[in-house]
């Protein structure tokens, strides 16, 4: 869903970070780099990219 999220809408990381129900926003970051091993900010740019 944090996924989709980055790369279809225009919510923020933190506005992302709340609707996936974590208390703040590093702990959403630390995870999504644990996922993927790209922060929500290099994954999105990357979805843009292509």
């Amino acid at each position: 869903m944090s996924q989709r999220y980055l790369r279809e809408s225009a919510l923020s990381v933190p506005e992302i970070s709340y609707l996936l129900g974590f208390r703040d926003t590093s702990s959403f970051f630390r995870a999504f780099q644990g996922w993927t091993g790209l922060t929500p900010g290099d994954f999105r740019n990357s979805a843009l990219e292509t």
